[in-house]
């Protein structure tokens, strides 16, 4: 081959290489931002269902309300925040 052809396929490699990276990144941003979004809903739901708690609403009212199950409310009356996100 001439120095041309590799030189013209070496240009072409290092640009698959950079869009494909480039592509990666864009991924993991979504998935980042999406994941993020997750974990947020979990402890605005954990902050909903343990002041609804407080201000005196039995375990069936917020499941209720929340539509959770009781055992989701409970759960979430048991155990801190930031434990239930590590599962996340």
């Amino acid at each position: 081959m001439t120095k041309a052809i590799l030189d013209w396929e070496l240009a072409i490699a290092e640009r698959n290489k950079r869009e494909g990276r480039e592509q990666g990144r864009a991924e993991g941003r979504a998935e980042g931002r999406a994941e993020g979004r997750e974990q947020g809903e979990i402890i605005n739901q954990h902050h909903l269902v343990t002041n609804m708690h407080k201000n005196g609403m039995t375990v069936e009212q917020i499941a209720d309300v929340t539509e959770l199950t009781v055992k989701e409310v409970e759960a979430a009356l048991e155990e801190p925040v930031f434990e239930g996100l590590q599962e996340a």
